[in-house]
């Protein structure tokens, strides 16, 4: 038997909870244990990832976003990845992709495994699918479709006019980075300018707002 999670964990669930219990669906958990998450023991991040997967598998906004901020910023989906693709650039392409994964199948993940071993298998299937569709692509010589490129405001918005109703789903943290980088076309650079922060935090926030939207919004072939 797994031992009992420590206060820490069990505090940031139960902040998880209250976050939910006063704004449903609008996540923003207040906590400090994404921060502290590598001093915690090898049980309490066990505890703290299966609580918060179990929980967004229940539509917790709130436990999602902490999810994705944990598996972000911590860099566990690497290990899947890594398991298939060797060069940095590319795990950190596939890494953004694994987010929004997470955030489309969090409803399938089921306690019969740890959060761990069902994001190694999500980070392989990642690069595994990354390495499909780079054996697809045009080479150089072959045309490519400039029109629907410009029209593509990312990997998983499919039209314009839903782009709003999901954007609103999003904390402003998140927000202002989507609008500038999908909406308004900036480059990060520009949009770390326009927000002050670096280029690193400009992609983190947009890969979360991403995989956070996407759960939301209705896709419409």
């Amino acid at each position: 038997m797994n031992p009992p999670p420590s206060l820490s964990v069990r505090s940031a669930l139960d902040a998880v909870d209250a976050t939910d219990a006063a704004d449903p669906g609008r996540g923003r958990a207040s906590t400090q244990v994404a921060s502290s998450f590598p001093e915690l023991t090898a049980e309490d991040q066990q505890a703290l990832l299966n609580g918060l997967a179990a929980r967004a598998a229940n539509d917790s906004a709130a436990a999602l976003e902490l999810l994705l901020e944990l598996v972000d910023h911590h860099r566990l989906a690497d290990p899947g990845i890594r398991r298939i693709l060797a060069d940095d650039g590319v795990v950190d392409e596939v890494a953004a992709d694994v987010l929004i994964a997470v955030a489309r199948s969090i409803g399938s993940f089921q306690q019969r495994s740890s959060f761990r071993t069902w994001l190694y298998a999500i980070g392989s299937n990642q690069a595994k699918l990354f390495l499909r569709g780079r054996e697809r692509r045009p080479t150089p010589t072959e045309p490519v479709d400039q029109a629907s490129v410009a029209m593509k405001l990312s990997s998983f918005v499919a039209r314009r006019e839903d782009l709003s109703n999901a954007l609103a789903t999003l904390p402003d943290v998140y927000r202002q980075a989507v609008i500038l980088r999908d909406v308004e076309q900036l480059p990060y650079e520009d949009v770390a300018q326009a927000l002050g922060i670096t280029v690193n935090t400009v992609r983190s926030r947009i890969h979360r707002g991403r995989a956070m939207i996407v759960t939301n919004l209705a896709l419409v072939d």
